[in-house]
């Protein structure tokens, strides 16, 4: 995952956030808005809470490089992704 800065919001802003809408204070405050991210939501495995993004990949078998990724946010399994990683002339 990609480390994010930890967001400090209240409750009522937590609370309008889950309703898919702004809060009004942020709006009022542009540059405090830009560094808001309204899209990742958090998730938890294993006791450890996380937040933001997560990069899905697959390798070249061969040389190493990559041939196809997927970002999502945190909360997806490595599992839901996995069919779209697959290329059936990478194997090994």
């Amino acid at each position: 995952m990609i480390p994010v800065t930890k967001q400090h919001n209240t409750k009522e802003e937590k609370q309008t956030l889950a309703q898919g809408e702004i809060p009004e204070s942020w709006q009022q405050k542009p540059h405090s808005l830009s560094q808001k991210d309204t899209d990742a939501p958090w998730t938890k495995k294993n006791g450890q809470s996380s937040f933001g993004y997560k990069k899905h990949i697959s390798i070249d078998v061969e040389y190493g490089f990559i041939r196809r990724y997927e970002v999502t946010d945190a909360s997806v399994h490595d599992s839901q992704v996995l069919g779209a990683l697959l290329d059936q002339d990478n194997q090994g």
